[in-house]
């Protein structure tokens, strides 16, 4: 350190004295005050080249850092880009009137037609928008699960800006404080309208078998009941022919027995 330089200073001094100088007190002084000034611009020299090489690495890392990171941002935008459904996240109770929506992915515009802007301006947009015989139950349902901090799934229909009725189906996480209290929910809601009717075209189906299943039974019935209706009729139409037979052609009792084998008939016919 400092001993050192006046140990150097002191050196050059006297050899400046021996082979140059005839005024070695005079210039002692200074020599030192200048080996000690020289050894001093050394360190700080070296100390401020250590800096800035150090300042270079760290410029080096943040800039490998930013670009790590904005090609994370970008795969992570082409990831939401890709998700056939709606990536939101809001702050507040779902069921509130001031609930805000700070992010909703550009699907909204395909899927409904509202814009981003529009959806992100306007306090709890997403349930503006519920067709009004779901609003009731989706909003409830939303409020449960916030209150649990666990989120859920929901199913409701929305109203295109077209006009048109979407269904969908919402997948929900809560967004937690540092204490644990809910503040916020984030997820994913995709359009189901087309497996809505698909259910309900198999529901249709379903309903048209069971009606088909119950005309076939039945007719089954009515078919089982006219044969053994017809049965009886055999009997009853044999033995009023038989009767014919017996009787003579004026006896009293041979139109009643024709009027008996007439009826018989017509039952047969109406089986």
């Amino acid at each position: 350190g400092d001993e050192a330089a006046a140990v150097a200073a002191l050196k050059l001094g006297a050899f400046d004295y021996i082979i140059k100088r005839d005024n070695y007190l005079t210039y002692l002084p200074h020599a030192i005050e200048n080996a000690i000034a020289r050894s001093q611009l050394i360190q700080t020299n070296r100390r401020l080249q250590r800096e800035l090489a150090e300042r270079e690495r760290a410029e080096a890392e943040n800039a490998r850092l930013l670009v790590e990171g904005l090609g994370q941002r970008q795969r992570l935008d082409e990831i939401i880009a890709s998700v056939p459904g709606l990536v939101w996240e809001a702050w507040g109770r779902p069921d509130e009137a001031d609930q805000r929506t700070n992010y909703v992915s550009n699907h909204v515009e395909r899927m409904l037609g509202y814009s981003v802007q529009q959806w992100l301006s306007t306090p709890n947009f997403w349930l503006s928008i519920v067709h009004p015989d779901d609003k009731e139950r989706a909003a409830r349902e939303a409020a449960e699960f916030f209150g649990s901090g666990k989120g859920g799934i929901s199913q409701f229909r929305w109203i295109a800006r077209d006009g048109r009725v979407v269904w969908v189906e919402g997948h929900s996480t809560v967004i937690c404080d540092n204490q644990g209290n809910p503040v916020g929910m984030r997820g994913v809601t995709t359009d189901i309208t087309a497996r809505k009717e698909a259910e309900r075209g198999r529901a249709q189906l379903e309903e048209q078998l069971r009606q088909a299943q119950k005309i076939d039974s039945i007719g089954r019935l009515a078919g089982g009941v006219a044969h053994d209706f017809n049965n009886i009729l055999t009997a009853i139409r044999g033995y009023a022919e038989l009767m014919l037979l017996e009787l003579a052609p004026g006896d009293p009792m041979r139109s009643s027995v024709t009027e008996i084998s007439r009826a018989g008939e017509r039952a047969a016919d109406l089986t």
